[in-house]
């Protein structure tokens, strides 16, 4: 049942990145997709490259947040709500690679 509890994380923060890549090629957008079969793989390989994922996911949430914080600057609008949003957003990621990896130790 942990393991269970453990795998939803990772497969809401995939998910949510392919949302986040919907204004790119479908190609690109379906890509992570992929990363949603790690889950089910067993394996400490399968587990670091489904943590490593999610890490690389939250960079690009980080890069993904400080371009809108830095629009809103420019144009003179509240950064919080992108700021919180986005901070928010990177930190879930975050927690799903932890997952990914305490899903491995049981």
């Amino acid at each position: 049942m942990r393991k269970v509890l453990l795998s939803i994380p990772p497969a809401l923060s995939t998910l949510l990145f392919c949302a986040h890549l919907l204004y790119v090629p479908l190609a690109a957008a379906a890509a992570p997709l992929g990363a949603l079969i790690l889950l089910a793989v067993k394996g400490a390989g399968a587990t670091r490259l489904l943590a490593l994922l999610h890490v690389l996911f939250a960079c690009e949430w980080a890069r993904a947040g400080g371009k809108i914080v830095m629009r809103r600057l420019e144009t003179g609008g509240s950064i919080h709500p992108a700021l919180e949003i986005m901070a928010g957003v990177t930190l879930f990621t975050i927690l799903a690679a932890w997952c990914s990896l305490a899903r491995h130790r049981d």
